[in-house]
């Protein structure tokens, strides 16, 4: 679950960054839009305080704890992630949409191994035709 708290939300002006990361989400999640290297989106939630993101169980954590435990990982197993990365990446870009936030820790690890992007926080829909579109936010 992801916790979103309102009023830094509304202190920071950011209820269109919010929005964009839940249609995001919600553009590749559920019957017949999920995809196997996108984290789904299962549902939302809101109270009085905070906003709350409902993702899938991702038991395998982030990406960068692997890297701490592990002294390095094998040639292998950085192509097999990194498969799992362009796979996702592939999928957004089919669908109009640019990740701006790639870093191991948002990217999370299934229960088979398999990697998931996570944190669509700086995400954004540039449609099909990129070709003459220029995002201005700042990343970072």
């Amino acid at each position: 679950m992801k916790i979103l708290i309102k009023s830094f939300i509304v202190e920071n002006k950011a209820t269109g960054m919010v929005m964009a990361e839940k249609n995001a989400m919600a553009a590749f999640s559920g019957v017949g839009r999920n995809n196997p290297f996108i984290t789904e989106l299962v549902g939302t939630h809101q109270d009085r305080e905070n906003l709350y993101f409902i993702l899938e169980l991702l038991q395998g954590g982030e990406l960068l704890a692997l890297l701490d435990r592990k002294e390095f990982l094998s040639e292998k197993e950085m192509a097999f992630y990194m498969g799992c990365v362009v796979e996702a990446t592939h999928a957004l870009h089919a669908r109009g949409w640019l990740f701006r936030d790639l870093k191991p820790d948002n990217v999370l690890i299934d229960s088979r191994g398999y990697a998931k992007i996570a944190d669509f926080g700086l995400a954004k829909n540039i449609g099909f035709d990129a070709s003459n579109q220029t995002t201005y936010t700042l990343c970072g």
